[in-house]
């Protein structure tokens, strides 16, 4: 018989047994739960890509190419909406011209463009990262921070 295979099964080990077993379903439901909330947590920061990964498994380049279809998809949504409703042309013409088109003011137009602007450079940006086979893309405007700070934080 060999010594290395030999346990007592006594309470340490039913104890130690249960503890592990509730430690796996923790860890299987959180797993589940991170599933439903891939989209979201591809906007998350570096640091918590890295965090999410090295305690749940979440694999950040998922993450972040779900959460890119999801802001392209806002965007698109966006500026339609505001197209049709009026708001470019307010953007456009609000200056020049004394009557608004459809209610839209021009710094809520221009207040919106920005936030597209803003939405389709965020997705340029950490699709490159992705192209860069990057192993924690970006989060969702992380690339601005070192604008302003001077720093290059690559």
């Amino acid at each position: 018989m060999d010594p290395a295979r030999v346990f007592v099964y006594d309470r340490e080990f039913v104890a130690e047994r249960d503890g592990t077993t509730r430690e796996e379903r923790r860890t299987e439901f959180g797993r589940f739960l991170l599933i439903w909330l891939y989209p979201v947590l591809g906007f998350a920061s570096r640091k918590a890509k890295e965090r999410l990964r090295d305690k749940w498994g979440m694999n950040p380049t998922s993450a972040t190419r779900l959460s890119l279809f999801l802001e392209v998809f806002a965007a698109f949504m966006l500026l339609i909406f505001w197209s049709f409703t009026g708001g470019m042309g307010e953007l456009l013409f609000g200056l020049f011209m004394s009557e608004r088109f459809e209610g839209w003011s021009f710094p809520g137009s221009a207040l919106v463009f920005l936030v597209i602007v803003l939405a389709f450079t965020d997705t340029i940006v950490r699709f490159d990262d992705l192209l860069r086979e990057r192993e924690f893309p970006r989060g969702f405007l992380e690339w601005i921070a070192p604008l302003f700070h001077g720093k290059n934080r690559e």
